[in-house]
């Protein structure tokens, strides 16, 4: 079964990249473009892992961020191409696993997310 990854990206063009790559990978991927409809979906559509941008129409990222967190541990990588130390801080004070800055190189987020699924798995496999 694939592993399914939740994408939430305002960008269409970006979306369609990060969804392509990680698809190509053999990973299930499906994207959203607000927070709102990301969150409406979370708990049916169950993601392995979230990556979420940091500006987001309406409901910003933290906001996200908060909601998930409150009903799930699931993997979160922000990418953002927000470089403020102070929000990288925030996001992973909020629950975020990792925060990559945009642009960023293909092979680190797919290391980043292979090792977060990796060790997801084996801390379910612990449980």
């Amino acid at each position: 079964m694939k592993q399914k990854l939740m994408i939430i990206e305002d960008n269409m063009v970006t979306a369609r990249q990060i969804s392509t790559f990680l698809g190509n990978d053999g990973y299930e991927t499906k994207v959203y473009l607000d927070g709102e409809s990301a969150l409406a979906d979370f708990t049916s559509y169950s993601p392995d892992l979230v990556l979420l941008d940091y500006f987001l129409p309406g409901m910003n990222a933290p906001e996200v961020c908060i909601s998930m967190r409150k009903i799930s541990d699931t993997p979160m990588i922000v990418l953002s191409g927000n470089t403020q130390t102070s929000d990288k801080i925030r996001m992973l004070e909020l629950g975020a696993d990792d925060y990559i800055e945009k642009p960023f190189e293909v092979p680190v987020v797919r290391s980043q997310i292979y090792n977060m699924l990796k060790t997801k798995c084996l801390q379910d496999a612990l449980k």
